[in-house]
């Protein structure tokens, strides 16, 4: 099947890539993701395939770009010293990490609109004040900001956990942990000092997202707060905010910041992680490297950032 030939949709959209995992083949244009199924039966040779659309969001999107199409584009070409690493499954994994960055980031940019626009609405025009200054009405509040928080954390807890998984699905641990420094522990300090490096910056960030998540639900010795907009003994009106106070604490942070930084660390990570997990689980003997691709030559309608190589110096070397 080539992708050059191929429009998708009623609009006859231009494939821009296409990644089996699974049993599942999923073609991309730029803004459509489209799943290809077929009859089931493969006597029936004159029955189509069935392509339907499942997502809104193309190959021009990063999240699936560079953590899905990227990473089955990789392991597509690398040959991975451990026989009993299942590529599949490991595909299958990186699926499940972007579809998980994606429902993040959903998340994340209908919160932080909410907020952005009425912290621009009181700027610009303040808050009305009724009963001769006794009363701000209506006071600015974001609507299920508990119940979106919640559904943005468990999000986040799950991927910063899937990220955590990589090690083990590529073979360079048995550790089961979800936890940095359980996976770190797993790992060989020579062999995949870059693999632990990248874990060790990511351990703050995982950590966090865990404690906020955790404390939500389990508040025996320490809880998750999380504040609308409110006003400050200075009468200026603070952003919403989460700490967690108790035996485990965390600082009053505002949600927004926090948020979009956690998305960024994810989305680093999980592209980081998966990268040098491929390069410490790929045999020694083809010298593999990871190129940035410059940006003058990236496709936006499928802005890949990194590609596998291999160092034909050192391959002509060892043939000499």
């Amino acid at each position: 099947m080539n992708k050059n030939h191929i429009t998708l949709g009623e609009s006859g959209e231009t494939c821009t890539a296409m990644c089996k995992y699974g049993k599942a083949v999923e073609i991309y244009t730029k803004s459509s993701t489209f799943r290809i199924d077929s009859s089931g039966d493969t006597s029936m040779e004159r029955i189509p395939w069935m392509a339907r659309k499942i997502r809104s969001i193309g190959s021009s999107n990063s999240i699936i770009s560079r953590i899905f199409i990227q990473s089955s584009n990789m392991i597509d070409g690398v040959l991975i010293l451990d026989q009993q690493v299942n590529r599949s499954k490991i595909i299958d994994h990186m699926h499940g990490i972007a579809d998980k960055l994606l429902m993040c980031d959903e998340t994340a940019v209908k919160l932080c609109l909410h907020i952005s626009t009425i912290c621009e609405s009181i700027q610009n025009e303040g808050i009305k004040q009724d009963g001769g200054g006794k009363f701000l009405n209506p006071f600015p509040c974001i609507e299920n900001l508990e119940r979106d928080c919640s559904q943005y954390l468990i999000e986040a807890n799950r991927t910063a956990k899937a990220i955590l998984e990589m090690p083990s699905l590529f073979g360079l641990t048995s550790s089961k942990g979800l936890k940095p420094a359980t996976v770190i522990g797993g790992l060989n300090p020579q062999n995949d000092a870059v693999l632990i490096r990248m874990l060790k910056k990511f351990e703050p960030i995982s950590t966090k997202i865990n404690d906020l998540r955790n404390h939500q639900e389990h508040t025996e010795t320490s809880e998750t707060k999380i504040s609308d907009f409110a006003l400050s003994h200075r009468l200026d009106i603070n952003p919403p905010m989460w700490e967690i106070v108790g035996k485990t604490k965390y600082e009053s942070s505002l949600i927004s910041e926090d948020i979009q930084e956690f998305n960024k660390n994810l989305f680093h990570a999980a592209e980081g992680i998966f990268m040098h997990c491929l390069l410490s689980a790929a045999t020694p003997k083809i010298p593999y490297v990871i190129e940035s691709i410059p940006d003058e030559s990236i496709d936006l309608n499928c802005p890949v950032k990194y590609k596998l190589s291999i160092i034909e110096s050192e391959i002509e070397q060892k043939a000499g």
